[in-house]
Order: C-alpha cells, then structure tokens, then sequence
C-alpha cells in the first residue's frame, strides 16, 4: 500500500458507486454516506467532501490497489477487514486533523468518526469507547506492533 494518492486530482461524482446494488443489501444508506470506488469519490447526497474526508477515502483508494472489485467483496463479507480498513481510514483522518484544527475541533471530530466506526453504518463492529481510543492511538499501535516484530526477529 504505497501508492501515492493525489488528492487534488481525485474526481467527486454526484452518483451512486456502480457497485451500489450489492452495497444496499449488506449496508444502510444513510443520508451523507460517500464511497471510494477506483480512484472517485461517489457522493451521492452532495455532501462537502472536506480535505480529511478526502484523506479518509484515499486511504480506501491505497488500500484497493488494483482490485476495487476484490478489496469490496472482501470488505462485505470479513468483518474483521471492514473494520481494520475504516480502521485505518478514520486514523489517517484524525492525524491529519491534528495537524490543522484546535482540541476542541479535533475532539468533535473524533467523537462523530468513533460514532460512525461503532455504529450501524459498519455494522456496529466495536464499542464506542474503544472505536474512539482506537482511531486516537492507532499510529502508536501501529508503530508497537513493528517494534515487537523487530525485537522476534532478532531475538
């Protein structure tokens, strides 16, 4: 996953994503719902697509590489992948949202994405407060985890 995303050049459809029929049958279609799907961002309620949601479906962009087709089935069916996969889209997110916006805003917006990642949207994987402590610290996690792999290498 290191392809570089230009979000500048990301086009923004007023449309429903052409996988939208499949999407309807495991998926509520809330009002506000956007969707990643080969290098467009499908809004189909018109919503103001912000610099962090652009982030947040770039991220899906990375993470479907070449197979769209594939990266969707998989995210449908295996719960577990869903939810690492917005997962990470949430944190990347947030730690762009560090960067631009004050405390106050970045803990609404933290509370409205672990709202999201919890709730009935995804499929109410995981609880609130773990969805939100799972978007702050996600890096920290992230950067742990290759540590601990390094050191069962070479020990």
């Amino acid at each position: 996953m290191n392809r570089e995303i230009d979000i500048n050049k990301i086009e923004v459809v007023q449309n429903w994503p052409p996988n939208i029929e499949e999407l309807k049958k495991h998926f509520p279609m809330e009002p506000g719902v956007i969707f990643a799907y080969k290098g467009k961002i499908y809004n189909p309620f018109n919503i103001e697509i912000t610099l962090d949601l652009m982030i947040h479906e770039a991220t899906h962009f990375e993470q479907q590489g070449e197979d769209t087709e594939g990266w969707y089935e998989k995210y449908i069916n295996d719960k577990q992948f869903r939810f690492e996969q917005e997962l990470q889209a949430y944190a990347a997110q947030y730690e762009f949202l560090e960067t631009v916006v004050n405390n106050k805003i970045l803990k609404t917006k933290l509370f409205t994405m672990a709202e999201l990642l919890s709730g009935p949207l995804y499929g109410n994987m995981i609880p609130f407060e773990k969805a939100e402590s799972a978007i702050r610290h996600y890096r920290k996690l992230e950067v742990r985890d290759l540590e601990n792999e390094k050191n069962e290498k070479f020990n």
